[in-house]
């Protein structure tokens, strides 16, 4: 009966620390590879961060436009209908120059006076008469109001005469 229970030898002390180091190993792998997967979680959550802050402030630009869109389009075609008049031309500048520094942030003014193919996406006739069709040359009357690519206001215009 004594033949059952063996004692230990030095190679089960080597087999039972070779279990316990491919465990070990396991676990490090696995540490590892939650580690390389929570780090690709927390760039993602940095980038989703980043691009709401990003559609925040773009819209918030986009209230800023429109709120001032109406006096900058009045402006710009005073500043087109006034010329060089000695006695606005102060004031012409200096709104020229706000013009100028929203252009900078990615507003564009439409140009008065320009000659323009007709897309109603971006243009609003001025009269029903003659309404003029997609790609009908047009003369910008009013100035529209796009802030990268989106239109905020609509340019006002007339069909070309003849």
């Amino acid at each position: 009966m004594l033949r059952f229970f063996r004692r230990r030898t030095a190679g089960d002390d080597v087999l039972r620390l070779e279990r316990a180091l491919a465990g070990a190993r396991l676990e490090l792998a696995e540490r590892d590879r939650t580690q390389e997967r929570l780090r690709g979680e927390l760039a993602r959550a940095r980038g989703d961060a980043g691009d709401l802050a990003d559609e925040r402030a773009q819209a918030d630009v986009e209230r800023l436009v429109t709120a001032v869109g109406a006096p900058l389009v009045q402006f710009v075609t005073v500043a087109h209908l006034r010329g060089s008049d000695p006695a606005a031309g102060d004031l012409l500048a200096i709104g020229l120059r706000l013009v100028r520094a929203l252009e900078r942030e990615g507003v564009r003014v439409g140009t008065v006076g320009a000659t323009v193919p007709f897309d109603p996406d971006r243009h609003d006739p001025l009269s029903l008469a003659g309404s003029p069709k997609r790609g009908d040359p047009v003369v910008v009357r009013v100035a529209g109001l796009d802030l990268r690519g989106k239109v905020l206001r609509k340019a006002g215009v007339e069909a070309v005469e003849g």
